[in-house]
């Protein structure tokens, strides 16, 4: 930092720094003994050059008195009690010195520095001089300016008054071509060719090149183009069937669709690896069996019948879930077929059980068992054929290709089994529950988060059910000898005056059992209706209970199971 400082100095002393930068130097000098010593010593220099300047300008003829008082005002003091540097007006533009670099000089080369900006500042002065002479002398004319130094020497002159004239420019006249003449033509001894009233037009003329043989017309391409023993069929590689078989190549009929895999030559000929149209049956080929498909003619290749679907059939009339299911077919006029099962709410769905399985044979199923629920009462199968084109048979029913086949239940109620019903889960639901016989029927409680859903079971095959609480007080009544009067969530159910009236008193108390409850799986029933549960009784026995609408599932009808 201190030697920053020392290089400031010599602007500080020329009054080139700014007014901040001018203040914290002074305030650093206050406390820098070093410093002061060299701003005494670069006030010295200063005052040296001043002093120079001045003797040269007094020394510098027609230019004393002139030079030193614009030397008093360029070199007046400044704001910070030093001179000022030297600045000139020429033409209106203000030539000042530049700020010197500023590098960081050491502490021990500080008295070279003196004599190094002593030689600048000299340099800048003498500049300035030859400015102001310059700037001075600019608007005397010469006899003034020569005779304003007849103080230090006499010098002789002559004035041209004459007004010098102007050379004319010879502009060159234009020619109607930059060719040489006739003239300079002779001279150079170049005897041009004569005239003549028409010049010749230049007619360019194509010489056949005699190493390259005549094309031969390609005839249209047909159907089919047997290619010499030659041939490569290098743009044939890749998974498209391009080529296509002359002759029976191994399993591979003639006529079949073939795509390469890779070849090689053994010395004699090329060979090719060769795959049929999906990738059924593989052979190798010599280059003579094979051809571009579409290109020319070829041999006719062995007639391939249409697609038909003659048969397709299960081993079972109704599918067992859980249990192996064995389908068949036979399929002419195709390659390979596919076995799908088939989704009959949602075709897109279908899944693929197995590929490329040849036109005529059988395939051995596994039918699934629900992950969790019976959701289909059914199963579909689906065949799909395809020929040697790619062509695709999409089996339907129409056609023989799809089957369906009725699904055995793969659930058992708690109770057992019962035909034309199925559980939707296989587990029933329990709880605990509450049973009390009427003279009309029976009630059944089953307790939920708001209150107690209570079933009322008439015996003439209706039911309603409601949901009652415990938070009414229940109305004392004398029934008649053995009867009971239901209190609880029963007794509420039972002050409605249409319950009272179709189920009359209570023949029991309340009993507690452990209820089984048993939904029917919905897929298995055409009715389709809210869903129909079987529930268990005390004594064993099982209801099944139905509702009427699924709007209103509150009330419907029941039967014994």
């Amino acid at each position: 930092m201190h030697n920053q400082w020392l290089d400031l100095i010599p602007y500080y002393i020329a009054g080139t720094v700014s007014r901040s930068k001018a203040a914290a130097l002074e305030q650093h000098l206050a406390r820098c003994e070093s410093c002061r010593q060299a701003v005494e010593e670069w006030r010295q220099v200063a005052g040296i050059v001043r002093g120079e300047a001045h003797s040269w300008a007094g020394q510098t003829p027609a230019l004393g008195q002139d030079m030193r008082a614009r030397l008093s005002q360029l070199w007046g003091p400044s704001a910070n009690g030093h001179s000022r540097p030297v600045s000139a007006v020429i033409d209106q533009t203000q030539m000042i010195r530049p700020n010197p670099r500023r590098t960081a000089t050491p502490q021990i080369g500080r008295l070279a520095i003196p004599v190094t900006l002593a030689a600048a500042l000299m340099g800048v002065v003498m500049i300035g001089l030859l400015l102001l002479y310059i700037t001075t002398r600019e608007g005397e004319s010469p006899q003034e300016q020569l005779s304003a130094g007849a103080g230090t020497g006499t010098l002789s002159f002559s004035v041209q008054t004459a007004t010098p004239t102007r050379t004319p420019f010879l502009t060159p006249a234009r020619t109607q071509s930059g060719l040489p003449t006739a003239q300079a033509v002779a001279d150079l001894g170049i005897i041009p060719p004569r005239a003549t009233a028409t010049p010749p037009r230049f007619v360019p003329s194509v010489t056949p090149f005699r190493f390259l043989p005549t094309p031969t017309p390609i005839a249209p391409p047909t159907d089919y183009f047997i290619p010499t023993p030659t041939a490569i069929y290098d743009n044939a590689w890749g998974y498209d069937y391009l080529l296509i078989t002359l002759e029976q190549v191994g399993s591979i009929p003639a006529g079949t669709r073939v795509r390469v895999s890779s070849t090689w030559y053994d010395g004699t000929q090329r060979w090719y690896s060769i795959a049929s149209q999906g990738e059924q049956m593989f052979a190798d080929a010599r280059e003579s069996q094979l051809a571009y498909a579409g290109l020319g003619p070829g041999p006719t290749p062995t007639p391939i019948p249409p697609l038909t679907i003659l048969s397709f059939v299960a081993d079972q009339a109704t599918a067992q879930a859980g249990q192996w299911l064995t389908l068949s077919w036979n399929v002419t006029g195709v390659q390979f077929v596919k076995l799908m099962e088939y989704h009959q709410i949602a075709p897109p769905y279908s899944t693929v059980l197995q590929d490329n399985l040849p036109a005529v044979s059988s395939l051995t199923v596994n039918v699934p068992m629900p992950d969790s629920y019976a959701n289909t009462d059914s199963r579909s199968y689906q065949l799909i054929g395809v020929d040697y084109y790619g062509h695709e048979l999409v089996g339907a029913f129409e056609n023989g290709g799809i089957i369906t086949l009725p699904l055995a239940c793969p659930f058992s109620y708690f109770f057992g089994s019962t035909p034309n019903s199925c559980p939707e889960y296989p587990m029933p639901d329990q709880g605990a529950g509450s049973f009390q016989p009427f003279e009309g029927g029976f009630m059944i409680g089953m307790p939920t988060a708001g209150g107690t859903n209570v079933y009322v079971m008439y015996t003439d095959g209706s039911w309603i059910s409601m949901v009652a609480s415990n938070s009414q007080p229940d109305v004392i009544e004398t029934p008649p000898d053995g009867r009971y009067q239901p209190f609880g969530a029963f007794g509420m159910t039972w002050n409605s005056s249409d319950v009272r009236a179709r189920l009359g008193w209570a023949t029991a108390t309340v009993s507690n059992y452990t209820y089984l409850s048993q939904s029917e799986a919905r897929n298995f029933h055409t009715e389709k209706t809210a869903i129909k549960f079987y529930l268990s009784l005390p004594d064993g026995r099982a209801i099944y209970v139905n509702p009427l609408t699924m709007v209103s599932p509150e009330y419907g009808t029941w039967t014994y199971q």
